[in-house]
């Protein structure tokens, strides 16, 4: 303390070099407290109008922060130039402004950190920022679509679709969805820095359809996307109400019974968050829910005594847009995929009634199936589409040229009905007779087949 008190009376008959000397051979000592030295060490070289350096500051900063002298450790910080210490002064800033209290200020300095390291290229984020943000501001949606931006920048994919991910959420589950167009808007924009071909293009592709609706031909293909990788039940409601927004009710209606199959599916979230949707699941309860192969062959149909009527009327021919089919199989003819996104595709074409594009993708995906089970599978959707389009010949082809690769008991009976299916179309009454009684012969529990029959016997 004698030492101290001796720099002190060099101060003060303004021996400052003197106390400099002093001061700095105490430091290199290390014998007195530190925090004392430095604070009149920087006096001392103010006096003598000596430069004060950033590493100094920035100790002598935080010294004071601990003291709860936040207007001192303020002014120290503010004083640091050296950009190697910025994300230090920036946490300075941020704890002397959580400190007084002022939250629109730390607001400030946080956002402005985040701006600061995706212009620099540093796509970092300390601790303490993220302590901060987790504390007073964990579901602000400009921060973490800033946080995005810099998920994007250093190309963290995964952590890239988390967030992505949770701020749709965050825009749909809300008590408004008033500013939902500008948050997708600006979300849109912070997607475009992602690489291409990754799944957050898909994500950009919902928030611009979402604001600017199907402008050209290529945005159904976009929406096919969709579909595909919107896998979870919060996702697929937002899905249903893009579908719904886009006013195509044949492909929501077809859409909402695969919502109300996820894992997840709840009518209140619908009531919470989407209380237009709520018509397309409150009749669902009637929806056949067997396998999607009797589902898409053949609906069941209810089967009533009519005798002026056919009892097995045509299927209802699903007529789009030539145009728009016919861009569509352009599409699939110069893209590559593999056999299974080539079956995926045409599922979703089905659901969204394109059946002409569907049998073009299942065409493409039998044509490159690796093994009897992929050519099988696009078989079955080849069927399906022959079926929905009134070639019934071609579909009873498909069936026979099936059933020699066919091995399971499930694969046979599914393509045995759809050739059942085809005969009654083309009222070939006893060729239907005599493959259902192979097919109940085989399964008598299958009741599709068992109610043909039954209709069958009666005529």
């Amino acid at each position: 303390m004698e030492s101290i008190d001796l720099i002190r009376q060099m101060i003060a008959e303004q021996k400052f070099l003197e106390a400099q000397r002093l001061i700095e051979a105490q430091l290199a000592l290390n014998v007195l407290p530190r925090s004392d030295l430095l604070r009149t060490y920087v006096d001392v070289l103010s006096a003598l109008n000596k430069d004060i350096s950033d590493s100094l500051c920035f100790e002598l900063a935080e010294i004071e922060l601990k003291a709860q002298d936040t207007d001192r450790a303020l002014d120290l910080a503010l004083q640091i130039r050296s950009p190697a210490f910025y994300s230090r002064v920036a946490e300075i800033r941020a704890r002397v402004a959580e400190g007084k209290g002022l939250l629109d200020d730390l607001y400030g300095l946080l956002s402005e950190f985040l701006i600061r390291q995706f212009r620099e290229r540093v796509p970092v984020v300390p601790a303490w920022h993220e302590e901060m943000r987790g504390r007073y501001f964990k579901t602000d949606y400009t921060l973490r679509l800033k946080l995005l931006a810099l998920h994007l920048l250093r190309q963290d994919l995964p952590a890239a679709e988390t967030s992505v991910r949770e701020l749709l959420l965050s825009v749909y589950e809300c008590a408004s969805h008033r500013n939902v167009r500008d948050k997708l808007e600006t979300l849109a924009e912070v997607l475009a820095v992602a690489p291409a071909k990754t799944p957050i293009e898909v994500y950009r592709s919902f928030c611009l359809i979402t604001c600017a609706g199907l402008r050209e031909a290529a945005d159904y293909k976009r929406l096919i996307e969709i579909v595909l990788m919107f896998d979870t039940f919060p996702l697929q409601a937002m899905v249903l109400s893009l579908l719904d927004q886009l006013n195509i009710p044949g492909a929501a209606t077809a859409y909402a019974p695969a919502v109300r199959a996820s894992s997840g599916y709840t009518f209140v979230y619908f009531d919470k968050y989407f209380p237009q949707l709520k018509r397309y699941f409150i009749a669902l309860a009637s929806v056949d829910s067997g396998p999607v192969s009797q589902r898409f062959l053949a609906p069941d149909l209810e089967l009533t005594d009519a005798p002026d009527t056919d009892p097995f009327p045509d299927l209802e021919v699903i007529d789009g847009s030539t145009e728009l089919e016919t861009q569509f199989s352009s599409l699939l003819k110069y893209q590559t995929y593999t056999d299974a996104q080539l079956c995926d595709l045409a599922v979703s074409f089905l659901q969204l009634e394109l059946p002409r594009v569907a049998l073009e993708a299942s065409l493409q995906a039998r044509s490159r199936g690796a093994d009897d089970r992929a050519y099988l599978k696009a078989s079955y959707l080849i069927l399906t589409c022959h079926l929905q389009l009134r070639d019934y010949r071609a579909a009873l082809d498909t069936g026979f040229d099936a059933l020699t690769k066919a091995s399971s008991r499930d694969d046979v009976l599914s393509f045995m009905y759809g050739q059942s299916e085809a005969y009654l179309r083309l009222h070939r009454y006893s060729d239907a007779r005599a493959v259902l009684k192979r097919i109940v012969a085989i399964d008598a529990d299958y009741r599709m087949a068992r109610s043909r029959l039954e209709k069958l016997n009666e005529i």
